[in-house]
């Protein structure tokens, strides 16, 4: 009877000690790989623009900026010290629409710092006020990114 336990036990094939390890370690790799992937994704890289947190750049961006619209004209002023790339436009009242205004009109470079222009550009019927917010243009760890302010200002149309 001892003879045959003695002969289950070795007769049994397992994985050999060493290869288990190396087997544990390459999963610990692979969940810290996985790990750090991810949370990579979920960070926010800084953008910055002229050397300073783009979030105080929109705040004077909209300092800056002055804008009217009559008879079908929208006339933008960039009086501040922060070119403005682009500006996201949305509708309020009626019905609401939300684009950028390089969409409907010949933008060019953005408006540039002292820059004034004015745009033949219609809205839908109903709208009694827009609003324009900046998008500007930073840099990041991957190269020049745009950014829209979340604050903007109101027009009457």
């Amino acid at each position: 009877m001892k003879k045959r336990v003695v002969e289950n036990r070795l007769n049994k094939k397992a994985v050999s000690p060493v290869i288990a390890t190396i087997i544990l370690i390459a999963i610990v790799i692979v969940i810290a790989v996985v790990t750090f992937v991810w949370f990579r994704g979920s960070i926010d890289s800084t953008i910055q623009k002229l050397g300073g947190d783009i979030d105080q750049k929109c705040d004077e961006a909209l300092d800056g900026l002055q804008a009217d619209y009559s008879s079908g004209t929208l006339s933008l002023v960039n009086n501040g010290n922060v070119a403005i790339f682009d500006i996201k436009v949305r509708t309020l009242g009626g019905s609401r629409e939300s684009y950028d205004i390089s969409e409907k009109v010949d933008w060019g470079e953005g408006l540039t710092i002292g820059k004034a222009g004015s745009y033949s550009i219609s809205f839908p019927a109903g709208a009694s006020r827009i609003e324009l917010r900046p998008i500007l243009l930073g840099q990041s760890e991957d190269g020049p990114v745009t950014y829209p302010c979340d604050d903007g200002i109101e027009i009457n149309v």
